[in-house]
């Protein structure tokens, strides 16, 4: 299975929010400048996980987006659905009864393909299992923290501080 380029960065929007101070929005230029596209894909991303219930916005001059539930009740396998819609590893096309439908063997081709459906739905299952087990606060733990606690960032407010240094080295460098 191969996720997307919007997967990855849905994961990292997601640990964003996840990681920001409480009851401050993580606004959609800073998720935007933090994971590096445009605001109009950003956009796209941010729709889809709040259609899934995953993020809320927080609407207002200093609004943003929020968690809609818990960090701990937001799955991997939850991003992938959002971003990348159902999983079908195996989207068959017929081929194999195409390609061996003969008179004589019209029923080993359509069982054929029958068989193949089967293993991927039950590897796709495997999979689906093992995603919906791993959690966001997991992923945030594993990737972003030694001691395994959750930091809490001012995200909004770190971007305007790595502006604001660029801004000013550049002035230093010109003086």
């Amino acid at each position: 299975m191969k996720l997307t380029k919007s997967f990855e960065q849905g994961v990292c929007i997601m640990a964003i929010i996840a990681t920001q101070e409480e009851n401050v929005p993580v606004s959609s230029r800073t998720l935007q400048a933090r994971v590096g596209s445009s605001m109009t894909y950003m956009q796209k991303l941010l729709r889809k996980l709040v259609v899934a219930g995953l993020i809320k916005s927080a609407p207002g001059a200093n609004g943003g987006f929020v968690l809609a539930r818990s960090i701990t009740n937001i799955s991997v396998l939850d991003v992938v659905t959002a971003l990348d819609g159902e999983v079908d590893s195996y989207p068959s096309t017929g081929l194999f009864s195409a390609v061996f439908d003969r008179p004589a063997a019209t029923k080993t081709a359509h069982a054929a393909d029958r068989a193949m459906h089967r293993i991927f739905r039950a590897a796709d299952s495997l999979w689906k299992q093992t995603l919906s087990e791993v959690t966001l606060d997991d992923i945030v733990a594993r990737v972003l923290t030694a001691d395994m606690t959750t930091p809490k960032i001012d995200w909004n407010n770190e971007t305007l501080i790595a502006s604001n240094l660029a801004v000013g080295r550049k002035e230093l460098k010109n003086a």
